[in-house]
């Protein structure tokens, strides 16, 4: 069998050494496979396919002295949304949900969602009208705060991240057309 597709392993670059931290999906009894992952020193996220469904899962999990623990499933969608877009900032994990265009949730608002890993509540700091124009990533400090960086439906937006995972909203003139 070619399953798993993908396994996770940490690098730790002061040694060259390597943890493995999922050696499979959580889903793999169900046919689903690991797609896409992002860590901070904190924790994890990625997310599952199952190719044969048509459908997706989004897990985080805690980073332990070289495992992944806390493993906690956030969020499921179908071929009615697009695959998530991850970033792992701090102690918190963001992922952005689309509607398929093409899908019966075409009429749906994005979101921006994010969990502390490990946790089961899911946040929504930002929806969109129509689709996010680029994919969230990490950026650089902002006034000594951790930031995460997105275009947003119109305006370019930044929604900053405090060193302890607290979610600030992007300012007046950042919210974009559609506001929150």
């Amino acid at each position: 069998s070619a399953s798993p597709l993908n396994t996770v392993s940490l690098l730790y670059l002061s040694s060259g050494k390597t943890a493995s931290v999922l050696s499979a999906a959580q889903g793999a009894g169900d046919g689903y496979e690991v797609v896409d992952v992002r860590c901070s020193e904190s924790g994890l996220i990625w997310t599952e396919s199952s190719a044969y469904e048509s459908s997706w899962r989004v897990y985080t999990a805690k980073l332990s002295n070289g495992s992944a623990t806390a493993i906690t499933q956030v969020d499921q969608g179908d071929g009615n949304w697009l695959m998530p877009s991850l970033a792992a900032v701090g102690e918190t994990a963001f992922w952005q949900v689309c509607p398929n265009t093409s899908g019966d949730a075409a009429s749906e608002r994005s979101a921006l969602k994010s969990a502390r890993f490990g946790s089961s509540d899911v946040a929504v700091p930002y929806t969109s009208k129509k689709a996010f124009a680029t994919r969230v990533t990490p950026a650089d400090d902002v006034g000594g705060k951790q930031a995460l960086r997105f275009a947003g439906y119109g305006d370019r937006l930044q929604v900053v991240v405090s060193a302890e995972g607290g979610i600030g909203k992007p300012s007046a003139q950042q919210q974009g057309r559609d506001g929150h």
